[in-house]
């Protein structure tokens, strides 16, 4: 629709600078130029790199505090980029505060520092699962740190379970640590070799 559309234009143009029509082979050129044009442009991937890289979040509701630093969503929470899903009845993400006070700058036009939530955290990442009562996660160094009982990370048949647990996403190291009851537990699916 849109070609036919440029064509029109391009018609109208032409008569106005040359006063006259195209001729047959002119306008047979420009049609297919812009006509292939489009059909490159129709082609084109929707999800881009530009749109792989934007948070897309969904919530009961939302809630912007008063000097725009952090976003509070409520309610169902689920935060997907990419291959990466957090869902959490509470996601804060918190800006970068290096603006200057007042200085009018809207949440969207901020950095994000901090990402927290709470409360049935599930996040899905790098072929992991996680589960947890509270997830922090700093953006800056690629921290997330999983606290409270029964916080685990899932792969396929295996888990690791510890109160609290960092996990680098830089290095892909994670730390486990016991709480001050429960050890760190695994579970490790041996196949045909383990212990015996």
């Amino acid at each position: 629709m849109y070609c036919f559309n440029f064509y029109q234009i391009f018609e109208t143009a032409f008569k106005k600078v040359f006063n006259k029509t195209p001729g047959p082979i002119s306008a047979f050129l420009v049609f297919t130029i812009i006509y292939t044009s489009c059909i490159a442009y129709a082609e084109k991937p929707l999800n881009d790199n530009n749109n792989a890289e934007k948070i897309h979040i969904t919530a009961d509701s939302l809630t912007v505090n008063s000097n725009n630093t952090y976003l509070e969503f409520t309610g169902n929470a689920t935060a997907t980029q990419g291959d990466t899903v957090i869902t959490s009845h509470s996601l804060k993400i918190f800006y970068d505060g290096s603006e200057k006070k007042g200085s009018n700058v809207t949440p969207d036009k901020k950095s994000i520092k901090e990402i927290i939530a709470t409360t049935n955290v599930e996040i899905r990442f790098d072929n992991r699962v996680a589960v947890t009562n509270k997830a922090v996660y700093n953006t800056e160094n690629r921290i997330l740190v999983l606290t409270g009982k029964g916080s685990r990370v899932m792969t396929e048949d295996n888990y690791i379970s510890g109160e609290k647990i960092t996990v680098n996403r830089n290095t892909g190291h994670i730390i486990f640590e016991r709480g001050s009851i429960e050890p760190v537990t695994a579970v490790i699916n041996a196949a045909k070799k383990g212990l015996k």
